[in-house]
């Protein structure tokens, strides 16, 4: 929208219109800035010493110093500008006259929100400086305040601008018309081949009947967005039938292919310590199971040839048709002859906002001692309750550029033991990622983990440490390679997006890890470390599904040790 408060007046006066097209600028003389410095005009000028003179350019250049001007509150400036042929000189003068500052704003035509309701919206107010560009945008707030009442046809029109004599005060009237008042009178879905609609009014939380209110509409919008069910959420629009006091919302989606089917292989090469071995993991994830908004995941994991992960992970959304959604999750690890930890959890999700949401959890765990001789683990079972809050603003699943990931969990339980006092634990865990567009198709991705265990143990078990190392924490070395009390890695990736799920990318890695031993009967110590690790990697879409290859270093490795993860993901 463009506002026509004042009138700008350009006075050009030209010595030479017809000067060769071969003169060249030798100089450009500014005069009557104060506002601005000389060096700045110039700096955004396209037309510069040393290049052709070209009139064509002048006035395009001085209408945009005009409204940099006029944002700052001198809506009477003026600029004479002459071409003197002889010299090859561009002379200008600024004009810049007073700067305006606004007086008094009467509001009429607003029955519906009081002036008191409204006059918080404006940043233009009595006394301040009259910048059109903050104006545009106090006048879009008002705008939405009415969308949000029910008053989506709204229109907002300043009017009868009044400047004092000298020039510097401008009263003028906020003419409102509000329109019609309108109720969502139906929800229309276009697109949806696979996700039934009913998953999609639930998504969205809004019933045919109530008061159209913008931001519910805008949230409910970035709810289909984020929900991951959909290549693309076309931009809401309403459709206005025979009754003009109701409005058809269009909602119009493209399905994505969200079930997926992953593979990944690694080859750790032989060293001192061991022969060379093969890992490897397969993820089947149904996050849309058969168009319900059901999720199922089953993870499966081969650390080495003695130790394994499997889990298993179901949803059910809306519980009696409320938004509040309830997971069963089960786990089993098996580290080589040294134990097997069983899980097994209840989880309460419930969204707080479009972009937020909260979890509940409710767990029990059992440790059970292998076969290995003098086996420093002992049985124990723990029961243990925690919450979680997770915020996501990123712009993709796939390849995001731009927004942020925040989540941060956290628990409080028991360890009862057969043989020895029971103990009382807590873990906090938290990642942030962002996601910064540097160039086209570029992005900078960066990530910060942290996890921590605090216990009455002396010392903490090995199954309760966390581990560290591997494709998804730290690149370069092997699977779950280190352990610790306390763990923390940052991943940076200059990711190259050659597609909407192909890139490549150049990754840095950074680990931490501590955690205290016993090095006699009643004395321990602390053990740290950080590690680097660095390498390359590659995500290409084929008709086989996204294939993924990293290739990763570590601290003192020559090339032949790098450790080759390969990955095939299928969805469908």
């Amino acid at each position: 929208m463009k506002l026509n408060v004042v009138s700008v007046l350009l006075l050009v006066c030209l010595s030479s219109f017809s000067a060769a097209p071969s003169a060249v600028i030798h100089q450009i003389n500014l005069s009557g800035n104060t506002v601005f410095t000389t060096q700045n005009i110039l700096n955004d000028f396209s037309f510069q010493t040393g290049t052709p003179f070209d009139s064509s350019q002048v006035n395009p250049n001085l209408q945009t110093l005009l409204i940099r001007y006029r944002d700052e509150g001198y809506h009477h400036a003026r600029i004479i500008w002459n071409w003197i042929d002889s010299t090859g000189t561009v002379s200008l003068h600024i004009d810049e006259g007073p700067q305006v500052t606004v007086g008094e704003v009467d509001w009429y035509g607003n029955f519906s929100i009081r002036t008191d309701r409204l006059l918080p919206l404006m940043d233009t107010r009595p006394g301040t400086i009259f910048r059109e560009s903050l104006f545009l945008q106090d006048v879009d707030r008002v705008l939405h305040r009415y969308a949000e009442h029910g008053f989506p046809y709204a229109k907002v029109q300043p009017v009868d601008f009044r400047y004092s004599s000298e020039g510097s005060i401008l009263n003028f009237r906020m003419h409102i018309d509000e329109g019609r008042r309108v109720t969502l009178g139906s929800i229309q879905i276009v697109g949806n081949t696979i996700t039934n609609s009913e998953v999609i009014r639930r998504i969205l939380r809004l019933r045919e009947g109530d008061l159209y209110n913008q931001e519910r509409i805008d949230a409910a919008e970035r709810r289909l967005r984020q929900s991951g069910f959909f290549a693309e959420v076309a931009p809401f629009q309403l459709l206005q039938p025979d009754d003009p006091t109701r409005v058809t919302l269009l909602v119009r989606v493209v399905e994505d292919r969200t079930s997926r089917v992953s593979g990944v292989i690694g080859y750790i090469p032989e060293n001192n310590t061991h022969a060379g071995y093969w890992t490897s993991q397969l993820d089947l994830s149904f996050p849309n199971l058969a168009g319900t908004g059901r999720h199922v995941d089953v993870d499966w994991q081969r650390k080495d040839p003695y130790s394994s992960f499997i889990h298993f992970y179901y949803r059910e959304p809306w519980i009696g048709g409320s938004p509040l959604s309830a997971g069963i999750d089960l786990q089993q690890t098996i580290q080589d002859s040294l134990y097997t930890k069983r899980q097994a959890q209840l989880r309460l999700h419930v969204p707080v906002t479009a972009d937020i949401s909260g979890e509940l959890h409710f767990a029990s765990e059992e440790v059970i001692p292998g076969a290995q001789a003098q086996n420093p683990i002992d049985q124990s079972d723990k029961t243990f309750t925690g919450g979680a809050l997770t915020w996501d603003t990123r712009n993709s699943r796939y390849n995001p550029d731009h927004g942020s990931f925040f989540r941060i969990s956290a628990h409080y339980g028991k360890r009862r033991y057969e043989e020895k006092e029971d103990a009382a634990e807590g873990v906090v865990t938290a990642r942030w990622e962002h996601y910064f567009p540097l160039f086209p198709r570029q992005a900078l991705a960066i990530a910060l983990n942290g996890a921590l265990i605090s216990s009455t143990e002396d010392v903490i078990p090995v199954h309760e440490q966390f581990s560290l190392g591997g494709t998804h924490s730290l690149r370069g070395y092997k699977e779950d390679q280190f352990r610790g009390d306390v763990i923390g890695w940052s991943n940076v990736e200059y990711r190259f997006l050659v597609a909407r799920e192909s890139r490549f990318f150049l990754f840095l890695d950074r680990g931490f890890y501590q955690f205290d031993r016993w090095v006699s009967e009643d004395e321990t110590e602390t053990v740290r470390a950080w590690k680097i690790g660095y390498g390359v990697g590659l995500r290409v879409a084929s008709r086989l599904g996204v294939i993924g290859i990293d290739y990763g270093l570590g601290e003192g490795d020559g090339f032949t040790a790098g450790k080759i993860h390969f990955g095939l993901a299928e969805t469908f």
